[in-house]
């Protein structure tokens, strides 16, 4: 397992593990823990991931 941060163009931040790196996976847990849902159209382009070691 991999863990990543990511940061919003808000500064808001949440830590996610997935199995390996896909950033479309990593951007939907992050969503879906920040906002409740995962709405990856409204985030590309708009976070920073950490991998975190």
């Amino acid at each position: 397992m991999s863990m990543y941060k990511v940061v919003d163009s808000k500064g808001r931040e949440v830590v996610v593990e997935v199995d390996h790196y896909n950033r479309g996976l990593v951007l939907e847990k992050a969503c879906k823990e920040l906002y409740g849902n995962a709405t990856i159209e409204l985030m590309i382009g708009h976070f920073r991931i950490t991998p975190l070691v």
